[in-house]
């Protein structure tokens, strides 16, 4: 063909060109010498499809140019390479190039070997398909396939396509490229295209060269065509008497892709036909043959055999068809016969042959076969054999049955018989198969033991007849018993009110299906399902209940019977006793309706005790069995919930008194399994790793060199991911929560039952956790839980359905928006529940339709009212789900602080007047968390709880606590032993002292001196006990002032403790604690409750020691009740007492009436404090305040409260009339006060001493104290404008932030006592921060300001007193005049101890402060010398003071200075000191008489006098020096 002689002239110029660049040598310029390799490089770029279509139109069977067929190109007899080099010309050259050219040759099939293996295998890359199969194709029609090539070498290889075979490459495509190095294992592609352009068969191969060698793909293509065959070439009827039919058939099928016309004739017909055929073309005729015998006898009977089926038609591509083939003979004998399929289109014929026969008896039998199926063991089974006679005269027949042992099993009836002519005769056949058949020892081929088969072969002898009638009789033997899994069921002990179930299983040992029911059965047993009737199937086993429903209390005894169709019965015994528990339940099966995940529904039911007398006549009375009745009193009970239920119990152990009930709780609340969620989280890792890594690996379009290097990446990526191992996401991480969520939205529906039991026992639970249960009075509750997936999910903060708003202060609001989704496949109707009005929460937006798979937003906001942790749910309902929304919350009193002590007016210092000043504080807003908390934190928060919330109970809890304590021995032992609460005149003051110590370190800061004073009192009194006082009862003891008051709190108090109060009291007695010695303190409130309790189980147990402190105290407490109370007051203490404490102690049991009311008293009290009390203002500090405990002259602390005694308490009126007979204060109780080294037993009180201070305060003229919160001018002007302004005067502060406020002083007169309130309300709070503004005007920019206020100006509330000082110096100096600038000075020496010691007072000095330019002031003392005689001395007596500042002085004696400042004006001041003795500290009269006295004036600079307002003092000291008297 033309095309392909065009390729091969480009291929061979192509290797020409790749010649001529080696070396100019001849090489034969046929295509089957040139170089593998080089040919099928120039092959690729004539191989893709894209240069075929321009050809598809060609005609390959006409060529493109006539004559060029037979033409072969002309060999060149000159070497191209030579002709193309013109400089290799030499002999040498041509060979160096040869050997060159042969060398690499050889080099392109190398041997593989890998460390000490070598590869031997033939094919270096797989093929898969091994052969390339175009299959009954169609001319005009593109078939492609993709062939993919493993390297399968033990190392890298390459592949390269050599060639394609010379007959295939008019029709085949290949597009391949070479793909490289490619590794072990590792496949590339080859894509065939097949275009068949003629209707013929085609073969071939394509040649692929690798490292290791040459290897070759077949390609075999093939068309359509018929393929015939039948299932087989002889068909054997069979044998069968006269005139019986027997069946048979065969199958003729077409495997080809063409369909055909096929013809079935028989042989001798197609024979005849064939040969009338040759007759009619020759025209002659041949004589004809005798036909045989045989032949007649097929011409007499043509109906010998029957084929049922059409004997010509149309056969499709792969279909079959089948012909039917029918027997039967008129006469005995042996029949053959040939058959032809004849086929269309010259296809080769296909013959088959049939052969039967028939045989002629007078007597044979209607059905030689008797099969009696599968038949029971001692059962009668009958079967009728018909007898037949075809011949004209009656027959004898006879039955023998053989052998012998099968005539104890078969009976055939009768054996011996006449037929008559051509009639029939019934023989009855009667098969009774024994179970000793087994043992007969009969052949295997009659009776198989293993599969219990019985066939029997049997014969019919017929009269004067040689042949015998043969017939058979079969059958499956099995046998009829019925078996239980138990012979003896005993129920054991069931409650009247339940039933016990016993599970059971009934097998059918039979082949055979066979019906049973229990009879007779008694009425406290029944047999489910279906009443105990069925029907087994074979071989089948079926589990069955028993239920034990006992109606008495006795003990119970049965057979039960079973019984099968064919009357046999089956039986077991049963037994189990009847028990009334002293306990009932109201409900014994629990229905939940169906909780979706992380929801929960909740059922209650009532344990009963309705056991109130012994009167077995009346009612039955709980006993077990006949056993003895069970005690009349309380009854405890304990609930064992299955571990990893979904369901809880409230409460799980109780105690329930005769004619009451108790209430339970039973809540589902599901969870998802935490493994399965770790499995989950390991899932979507994975799942990431996979994304991700495809996403890098990501090729771009129509690349298809780089989709193939990203393949081989892609797969180094995922074996090195499979290979690293992932660990599942830590519990309650982000990852954790998604993989929640992936679980829940693909959950499936699951039921659960559990069976909990309920132990009862009579009498109370002597130990928590432990109870001496019977097991006959067990209860047993069914829970039924269903678990569904819920409708709604939230999806936002990784599906947190608890909603933290954190801590906020109250009145401030925050918000929170939560996002819910619809995973079900309908929409959903949202809706509410309504949130506490009275409530910080709040829902506000509205509630809308959620489409499937939508998600809807929830805004919330909370803004708390309280200072308590606030927890509240949202339940978000739909028709037949609900989502709980558990919002939390804590309010907090803002902690607001400013930047200086309030306690102090906040002073602007002096300004001149009609000028203004600025001056600014910050104020920081503190949040208490629970995370940075310390000891003083804890403190402060301890003490608001206590002082302000619940200063009764947080009392009395504290007593409670200190009393608990008495049941452990080891404390209460020491306590016998040293004495101190054996008797009751000690008690009292021991339990008075205890509280004195614990109320001055908690009531004062912890590093205070009255706090570190009580410390080392408590120290020095434990250490005087060491090695007696163990670390672990100091613990314990430290444990209960923690724990009790939370406690308490609960139990009776009109709120719980938040759980950063319980936080904040561990910080503060954990400090305490550790300043005591006290080792190993645990650090939270759990775990400190954890070591407690546990620590209460081991060691509080009853002990003489113990019940003598107990009896102590509580006489100590009734000491101060009538007589006529004490007795119900021991109650009522008793009754406050827990369970455990009480039985160490050795205390009676009180009324349960006495419980019920005292618990009533307290929650009446906690109503009425909740809805009726009004927040406390002032702190309630039962009289051991600072404030509240002033100090003696002596140093001694008065106390105005106390618990049992008044020990020092002050005497007054009021203790003297509202206070218990014989328990007034007095001296007996130390009225005069405590010191803390008094505290504690009498022997170790420290020595007496006496350390007083005599301090007198300094006294004006008149004699009276000047108050400067009275006296003062006021915060207005003259104008009537405020003097005091403050910007902002609102605003926010944010938690943990600071505020900065700016205070405008600006008078407008002179004054010294400018002043303001100033009050800050934090979020509309009732508490306010208060403090005072002080400032001070002046006229001049210089000015002195004494502290004995001589010189209050006129608009002062104090009245002038100018005229007083002018009128005292001129009765002392008649030439005295008043000036306007005097200043009095008063100093007051005293003696003390034989010294005298000196006065000193403060003279200010300042200079004002101004907005505009600062400008320094100067003073002067003048006439020194003056006095200096009077013995006062300066020892600055000029210098400057700078602007904005004061320097102080101190005064005493009498004489007159003048001090000259200089500022904006020069101005002269005249300084009158006044100097005496305080007669009264003179213990000599001697001193009282006159003397001389030196005073002295220092002068100290402070360093912060730079700062605008600020002041600096000049210090006058006052040395007055006993001088002898003259004589």
């Amino acid at each position: 063909m033309l095309t392909a002689f065009v390729y091969s002239m480009s291929q061979t110029q192509s290797v020409a060109d790749v010649q001529s660049t080696i070396a100019p040598q001849l090489v034969p310029t046929t295509q089957a010498d040139i170089d593998p390799i080089e040919y099928a490089s120039s092959m690729t770029s004539t191989f893709h499809h894209d240069e075929f279509e321009d050809d598809m139109d060609v005609d390959l069977a006409q060529p493109e140019f006539n004559g060029l067929w037979d033409k072969q190109p002309a060999k060149q007899e000159i070497d191209p390479l030579f002709n193309r080099s013109k400089y290799w010309k030499t002999k040498m050259d041509k060979d160096i190039l040869q050997r060159t050219l042969t060398r690499l040759k050889e080099n392109v099939v190398r041997e593989q070997v890998v460390g000490t293996k070598r590869y031997e295998g033939t094919v270096p890359f797989k093929s898969d398909p091994t052969e390339i199969y175009f299959k009954d194709f169609d001319v005009g029609k593109i078939y492609r396939t993709r062939v993919t090539l493993t390297n399968v070498t033990l190392t890298i290889n390459t592949l390269k396509l050599v060639d394609l075979s010379e007959s295939l490459k008019d029709f085949i495509t290949l597009k391949f490229e070479p793909p490289g190095m490619i590794s072990a294992g590792m496949s590339c592609y080859l894509h065939v295209t097949f275009e068949p352009k003629i209707n013929e068969n085609l073969r071939g191969e394509i040649k692929f060269l690798a490292q290791t060698g040459m290897f070759t793909v077949p390609i075999r293509c093939e068309i359509k065509k018929v393929e015939l065959s039948l299932d087989k070439t002889s068909v054997n009827v069979g044998t069968t008497v006269v005139d019986e039919r027997l069946h048979q058939s065969i199958t003729l099928r077409n495997n080809g892709g063409l369909g055909t016309n096929y013809r079935l004739v028989k042989t001798s017909v197609l024979r005849r036909e064939q040969a009338e055929n040759e007759k009619d073309q020759k025209k002659t005729k041949e004589p004809a043959s005798t036909p045989d015998v045989a032949d007649l006898v097929q011409k007499e009977y043509v109906e010998v055999f029957t084929i049922k089926a059409a004997d010509q038609g149309f056969l499709a591509s792969h279909s079959s068809i089948s012909f039917p083939i029918e027997f039967t003979a008129p006469v005995a004998g042996t029949f053959h016969e040939e058959y032809t399929i004849a086929f269309d289109q010259n296809h080769s014929e296909l013959k088959f042959s049939i052969n039967a026969q028939s045989i002629d008896v007078p007597v044979w039998v209607e059905n030689p076969s008797t099969d009696f199926k599968i038949c029971m063991f001692d059962r009668l089974y009958q079967d009728a054999l018909v007898l037949r006679n075809r011949s004209s005269a009656a027959l004898r027949v006879s039955v023998d049955i053989q052998p012998r042992a099968l005539q104890n099993h078969i009976e055939i009836v009768p054996r011996t018989a006449y037929i008559q002519a051509k009639s029939s005769f019934n023989l009855q056949i009667k098969l009774t198969a024994r179970p000793s058949i087994v043992d007969d020892g009969l052949p295997i081929e009659i009776f198989d033991p293993t599969y219990s088969t019985l066939i029997v072969p049997l014969e019919i002898k017929v009269a004067d007849q040689i042949r015998t009638v043969p017939f058979s009789i079969s059958a499956v033997l099995t046998t009829s018993d019925l078996q239980f899994d138990v012979e003896h069921i005993d129920f054991g002990c069931c409650t009247t009110t339940e039933s016990v179930v016993a599970k059971i299983h009934l097998k059918n040992n039979s082949l055979l299906a066979q019906p049973f029911g229990f009879v007779n059965l008694p009425d406290y047993i029944q047999v489910q399902p279906n009443d105990g009737f069925g029907t087994l199937l074979p071989e089948e086993t079926i589990p069955l209940h028993v239920l034990f429903s006992p109606s008495a209390t006795k003990e119970y005894q049965c057979t039960l019977t079973c019984r099968s169709l064919i009357n046999r019965e089956f039986t077991f015994d049963c037994q189990g006793v009847g028990v009334l528990p002293p306990l009932s339940l109201s409900s014994t099966v629990i229905h939940f309706p169906a909780t979706p995940i992380n929801d929960q529904s909740i059922a209650t039911f009532y344990v009963d005790n309705r056991h109130l007398d012994k009167n077995h006549f009346r009612h039955p009375v709980p006993r077990i069995g006949n056993g003895e009745f069970a005690a009349v009193g309380p009854t405890s009970f304990q609930f064992e919930v299955p571990e990893n239920a979904p369901i809880t119990i409230s409460p799980l152990v109780g105690t329930v008194e005769p004619g009451t009930r108790q209430k339970i709780t039973v809540r589902l609340a599901p969870k998802l399994d935490p493994a399965d969620i770790r499995t989950e989280s390991i899932r979507i890792k994975e799942a990431d790793a996979r994304r991700q890594a495809d996403g890098k690996d990501s090729p771009n379009k129509g690349d298809s060199k780089h989709r193939s290097n990203t393949i081989s990446r892609r797969r180094d990526t995922t074996t090195s991911t499979s290979g690293d191992i992932i660990s599942p996401a830590p519990e309650h991480s982000n990852e954790w929560s998604l993989a929640q969520l992936s679980m829940m939205k693909s959950f499936p529906s699951s039921l659960a039952s559990f069976l909990i039991p309920c132990y009862v026992a009579s009498g109370e639970c002597q130990r928590p956790g432990i109870l001496n249960y019977d097991v006959a009075n067990t209860l047993f509750l069914q829970v039924h839980c269903p678990i569904v997936k819920p409708e709604l999910i939230v999806i936002s903060d990784y599906g947190q359905t608890t909603i933290d708003f954190g801590s906020a202060s109250v009145g401030q609001e925050l918000s929170r928006t939560v996002l819910v989704q619809n995973i079900t496949d309908k929409p959903i109707q949202l809706r509410s529940a309504l949130l506490n009005i009275d409530g910080p929460f709040r829902l506000l937006n509205a509630l809308r339709k959620i489409e499937p798979g939508g998600t809807a937003p929830i805004k919330l906001t909370f803004t708390p009212n309280a200072t308590v942790e606030f927890l509240e749910t949202l339940e978000l309902t739909s028709e037949s789900s609900k989502l709980t929304l558990c919002l939390k919350g804590v309010g907090l009193k803002p902690n607001v602080q400013l930047s200086f002590d309030t306690n102090t007016p906040f002073q602007m210092g002096c300004v001149l007047a009609k000028d203004h000043i600025e001056k600014s504080f910050q104020s920081i807003l503190n949040q208490y968390d629970i995370n940075t908390l310390d000891y003083q934190k804890g403190h402060e928060i301890s003490r608001l709880s206590t002082f302000f919330d619940m200063p009764y109970i947080s009392g009395l809890s504290i007593s409670f606590a200190l009393f608990k304590t008495y049941g452990i021995p080891s404390i209460s032992r020491l306590l016998v032993q040293t004495d101190q609460l054996a008797r009751l005149e000690v008690a009292g003051r021991r339990a008075e002292d205890t509280g004195v110590l614990l109320s001055e370190c908690f009531e004062n800061d912890l590093d205070s001196p009255r706090a570190r004073m009580a410390t080392a009192r408590i120290n020095y009194l434990h250490n005087l006990y060491r090695g007696r006082i163990s670390n672990d009862d100091m613990l314990y003891t430290l444990s209960l002032f923690v724990l009790e008051p939370c406690r308490w709190a609960v139990k009776y108090d009109w709120r719980p403790l938040a759980p950063v109060e319980g936080e904040a009291r561990v910080f503060f007695w954990r400090e305490l604690g550790a300043r005591m010695g006290i080792e190993n303190i645990p650090l939270t409130l759990k775990d400190l409750e954890t070591w407690s309790v546990n620590y209460e189980i081991q060691h509080m147990t009853y002990s003489k020691d113990n019940q003598i402190c107990g009896e102590a105290t509580i006489e100590l407490l009734l000491s101060i009740y009538p007589n006529c109370m004490r007795k119900l007051v021991r109650k009522v203490f008793i009754s406050l007492v827990d369970e455990r404490l009480r039985l160490a102690m050795g205390f009676e049991q009180p009324p349960h009436w006495i419980k019920q009311l005292t618990i009533f008293f307290f929650r009446c009290r906690a109503f009425l404090l909740v809805h009726c009390a009004l927040p406390r203002i002032y702190p309630d500090k039962r009289g051991q305040a600072s404030r509240s405990c002033p100090m003696t002259k002596d140093g001694r602390y008065q106390r105005t409260g106390y618990f049992f005694e008044p020990w020092y308490v002050k005497e007054t009126w009021f203790n003297a009339i509202f206070s218990f007979p014989g328990k007034r204060p007095s001296a007996k109780y130390r009225s005069g006060g405590f010191k803390v080294t008094e505290l504690g037993p009498e022997k170790f009180a420290a020595s007496q001493y006496v350390n007083n201070r005599i301090e007198q305060e300094n006294k004006n003229v008149w004699g009276a104290t000047f108050d400067s919160n009275k006296h003062m001018i006021g915060p207005q002007n003259l104008s009537g404008r405020s003097v005091f302004d403050i910007t902002p005067v609102n605003g926010v502060i944010p938690a943990g932030s600071k505020k900065q406020l700016t205070v405008i002083f600006s008078p407008d007169h002179d004054s010294d006592f400018f002043s303001d309130l100033v009050r800050i309300t934090i979020s509309d709070q009732p508490v306010k921060l208060e403090f005072r503004l002080r400032g001070s005007g002046r006229q001049n920019t210089m000015f002195i300001r004494p502290l004995d206020n001589a010189n209050v100006v006129q608009k002062s509330l104090l009245p002038n007193i100018s005229d007083i000082v002018t009128s005292q110096m001129q009765a002392i100096d008649p030439t005295e005049k008043g000036a306007p600038n005097n200043i009095v000075v008063l100093l007051c020496a005293q003696m003390a101890n034989g010294k005298y010691v000196p006065a000193q007072r403060e003279l200010m000095i300042g200079c004002a402060a101004t907005s505009g330019t600062k400008r320094n002031g100067d003073y002067s003392f003048d006439n020194m010398k003056d006095i200096n005689n009077e013995g006062f001395i300066v020892d600055n007596p000029k210098t400057s003071v700078e602007m904005g500042t004061e320097k102080a002085v101190n005064e005493a004696s009498r004489a007159t200075v003048t001090v000259i400042t200089k500022g904006d004006v020069t101005r002269t001041w005249r300084v009158v000191l006044i100097g005496f003795v305080d007669p009264a500290s003179l213990s000599d009269k001697r001193l009282l008489r006159p003397s001389k006295h030196r005073l002295t004036i220092a002068t100290s600079t402070r360093s912060n006098a730079s700062v605008t307002g600020a002041s600096q003092q000049l210090t006058l000291q006052e040395s007055l020096q006993e001088i002898e008297s003259p004589t």
